[in-house]
């Protein structure tokens, strides 16, 4: 318990060095709910014990606890009127406690909400130099799981045990005042009632469950997307169009998870509002027919039962055990949330007649030089093959060419001007050997619209006259394409793929080994388009066959870390 303890102080430190200041007050705002809460927990029993001295027929005039009691309490119908007024405290406490709940949790999931829209804000903007070193599996975990637990295991037992440690500690002092001997009889009334409410919620918690597993379901996705489709995104600056779908999901899925959480915790409120009903009734009918001598035995079973002092040890200790195997999860998100982002720097791109690259070198570690010192010049209209052995660097020179990869040494003129690494991408296209494909239709999978707004259809047609793909989706633009593209054969991937740099009118595409797995009559058409778009384009292309480089007027042999330009 007491390891439990250490390590919910040394947690709590951390995450409310997390919070935002918003949040932080939010926060102490929901303890002082909390303290009033209490109060009102106190102010019932304090109902309760004046209606027992009442009953017993004591002196109540001598007893400190009723002495502001008195003064507005009928003393013609003492009974009456004091449990009129234990009923009265008990319903206020009841309805400031589904309140409290509801935003108790309400504020545990917006924490979580935001805290995970944090962290993808921080994936989708990682330095592409940072992502090439990361673990795919562990981000896709901190995203899609330990992001999600950190209201449920983190923020909302911390807010719990706040509360209940409060409670325990002015309640407890009123409990021990009484004795449960008869405490059966309420345990077998809230197996009742638990069995009830068990029935009446359980429908509500299946539904909200559904709607949490489909968004989940939903929110994976995009986050393999976004693993998958990494390099277009930041070529075409789609940081904001993820991120959009992303918090949509996310959104969704803290919404019905507090509501989830909130129709759990219901039943305890309601079960001892069901309790006081029930002995407040039971208290009318024994004074009506004057059988007042088991009033007390009653009322000693009801201090016992809605103020059960285990039930409350329980819950905390479980908040505690909660947020000790939280601890390290929380520790990685905490660390991630700490990286620095590498915002995309969008410029207005104009023509251009030549980009120049002077003393490029890369180093992948300290003894692994890739690139030493290379010069080369690309002009505008060139259509430049590179080719040279495996491993030679080949996937490397273009991932730098086009601004997705930071040299570890170099500088890039366009026309005679500096131009900043960070902005490079603003004019190439980059196509993979295996190009991105979404399990959408043709038109979002051209244009990254993930929300299928204000599209430019018409340019997207002629878009698909251009690139010879009209014929086959004029009548399937809507129709998804399958998971990863399932449902194209690898010449379609090729040419969606350029049709995106064709609608986001880039300058220059760069294609990586683009045709080595296409059969030669596929390749052949694709190496007619990109000749014909080559009037207009500017074209770059990596291939291990001299064949497929018959097009090319530079060719730019990787040998020994350096370039020959053939």
């Amino acid at each position: 318990m007491i390891s439990k303890i250490l390590t919910f102080f040394r947690l709590s430190r951390s995450i409310v060095s997390e919070l935002t200041n918003k949040e932080k007050m939010t926060l102490v705002i929901n303890i002082i709910f909390s303290v009033f809460n209490t109060f009102l927990e106190l102010a019932s029993i304090i109902t309760i014990v004046y209606l027992l001295l009442v009953i017993s027929g004591q002196q109540i005039e001598e007893s400190g606890i009723v002495s502001y009691i008195n003064a507005f309490i009928d003393q013609d119908q003492l009974i009456i009127s004091a449990a009129l007024l234990m009923i009265s405290v008990v319903v206020i406490k009841t309805i400031f406690q589904i309140i409290y709940s509801f935003n108790s949790e309400k504020i545990s999931f917006q924490i979580m909400s935001r805290i995970s829209m944090s962290l993808y804000n921080k994936f989708i903007n990682y330095n592409y130099n940072e992502y090439l070193k990361e673990n795919s599996a562990r981000i896709i975990r901190l995203l899609s799981q330990e992001s999600v637990k950190i209201g449920n295991n983190l923020i909302s037992p911390l807010i719990s045990i706040i509360n209940e440690s409060l409670l325990l500690i002015f309640v407890s002092i009123f409990l021990f005042i009484y004795d449960p001997l008869l405490g059966i009889v309420v345990y077998l009334v809230s197996l009742l009632l638990i069995f009830y409410f068990s029935k009446l919620i359980t429908s509500r918690l299946q539904r909200l469950g559904k709607e949490v597993t489909e968004n989940n379901t939903k929110r994976i996705k995009i986050i393999n997307e976004s693993f998958r489709s990494f390099d277009i995104i930041k070529m075409f600056n789609f940081q904001e169009r993820f991120k959009q779908v992303y918090n949509e999901y996310t959104d969704k899925i803290s919404y019905s998870g507090f509501k989830s959480q909130f129709y759990a915790k219901l039943p305890k409120s309601i079960f001892e509002l069901f309790i006081f009903l029930f002995l407040f009734t039971l208290i009318l009918f024994l004074e009506l027919t004057q059988n007042t001598e088991l009033l007390i035995s009653y009322l000693s079973i009801l201090a016992v039962s809605v103020y059960k002092i285990i039930p409350s040890l329980n819950k905390t200790s479980s908040s505690l055990q909660s947020i000790q195997y939280f601890a390290t999860p929380f520790i990685e998100l905490t660390s991630y949330l700490k990286i620095k982002e590498s915002k995309p720097k969008i410029l207005k791109v104009s023509d251009f007649e030549l980009i120049k690259y002077v003393g490029v070198s890369h180093l992948f570690d300290k003894e692994n030089k890739i690139l030493d010192n290379i010069n080369f010049e690309i002009n505008n209209g060139d259509y430049i093959g590179i080719y040279g052995h495996s491993g030679s660097g080949k996937s490397t020179l273009i991932k730098i060419i086009c601004g997705l990869l930071k040299p570890s040494a170099g500088e890039v003129f366009m026309d005679n001007n500096s131009i900043n690494y960070d902005s490079l991408h603003n004019y190439f296209s980059y196509v993979p050997q295996d190009p991105f494909i979404m399990d959408d239709n043709i038109i979002t999978n051209i244009t990254f619209n993930l929300t299928n707004k204000k599209i430019d259809l018409e340019k997207v047609k002629s878009i698909l006259v251009k690139v010879g793909l009209y014929d086959k989706f004029k009548d399937k633009l809507y129709e998804s394409l399958g998971d990863n593209g399932i449902k194209v054969s690898g010449g379609q991937r090729q040419r969606i793929s350029i049709a995106r740099a064709l609608f986001f009118e880039k300058k220059v595409i760069i294609l990586d080994e683009s045709t080595s797995n296409l059969d030669p009559q596929t390749e052949s058409k694709i190496l007619q388009l990109l000749k014909k778009l080559n009037e207009e384009l500017t074209i770059i292309m990596i291939s291990h066959k001299m064949d497929s480089l018959i097009n090319c007027n530079k060719k730019f042999k990787i040998i020994n870390k350096n370039i020959e330009v053939k």
